[in-house]
């Protein structure tokens, strides 16, 4: 299995670089999104969102909790 990643900013342009390779993709493949891919992940963001009284150091863990939990299920 290959992994394509792309990593920048907010604003830099990296939902529309996916949106226009996605489809120039010969084999079927599978999208990951930053926090909301994986089931852990979609509940760690809306915790980001609701809650803004996170401290910066939660946020750090709980995305690599989340990242941890994204690779646990793409290469299970």
């Amino acid at each position: 299995m290959k992994l394509i990643v792309f990593e920048g900013l907010d604003g830099s342009g990296k939902t529309s670089l996916i949106n226009s390779l996605q489809p120039q993709l010969k084999t079927p493949h599978q999208l990951y999104q930053g926090l909301g891919s994986s089931s852990l992940g979609k509940e760690i963001r809306n915790l980001f969102l609701n809650f803004q009284q996170v401290d910066y150091l939660t946020r750090f863990y709980l995305s690599l909790t989340n990242m941890t939990q994204i690779q646990a299920e793409l290469f299970k």
